[in-house]
């Protein structure tokens, strides 16, 4: 019974640095696409680690929605990101299937669906997921499935099929009574195009 302990007990560091590890919270997983960032540092479909935005920025391309996503999050703090980077579901018609994934002919989760590897390839998995400029419906059911496996939480603007943002508020009520997730909060109005912060209004660059 000498040796038996009850409560906390701590330990102090007295010397040395003190290791830090990344809170779980505070990893944010993105899908963005950019068709002219750098294949290299921002695979397609692949769990991309970001400690530093400023350091990956140049790779970032200009095209899409990737860059300003990014200069976005750096104005206001610099997370640990998992990006992933899918071709553009914007065209002639909107190509939900590039965002929301699957597994491809080579056995590789592609989209959003790719957020369930990144444990396995980068030992940390997103706690807060978004898909700027691309919550549709479907996709924002893709998310919320991702996030109750991950145990996980979403952010969306809602949106048509087309990915084209509310007018109403009446709509947001409609889109809002559809959903059955915890997972997901709503955000409406759009924050002028998503570049406030910045003092500046940039269109979406589909």
């Amino acid at each position: 019974m000498a040796n038996q302990h009850h409560g906390i007990s701590g330990r102090e560091v007295q010397s040395g640095i003190i290791p830090m590890q990344d809170a779980a919270t505070n990893t944010i997983g993105m899908i963005c696409f950019a068709e002219d960032a750098d294949p290299i540092v921002f695979p397609e479909n692949v769990p991309v680690r970001v400690s530093s935005i400023n350091r990956v920025l140049p790779a970032a391309g200009l095209t899409g929605n990737l860059r300003k996503n990014l200069e976005i999050i750096s104005k206001i703090t610099n997370p640990t990101l998992i990006v992933i980077r899918i071709p553009s579901p914007f065209g002639e018609v909107f190509d939900v299937n590039n965002v929301t994934g699957g597994v491809n002919e080579f056995g590789q989760r592609t989209g959003i669906e790719a957020f369930l590897t990144a444990k396995s390839i980068l030992g940390i998995s997103p706690k807060i997921i978004i898909a700027p400029d691309v919550e549709t419906p479907d996709v924002v059911e893709a998310l919320a499935a991702v996030c109750k496996k991950l145990r996980a939480y979403c952010y969306a603007n809602p949106r048509d099929a087309t990915g084209g943002i509310l007018a109403t508020a009446e709509e947001v009520v409609l889109y809002r009574d559809q959903l059955a997730h915890r997972e997901i909060e709503l955000i409406w109005p759009e924050w002028t195009s998503g570049s406030v912060f910045l003092g500046e209004i940039q269109p979406p660059q589909h």
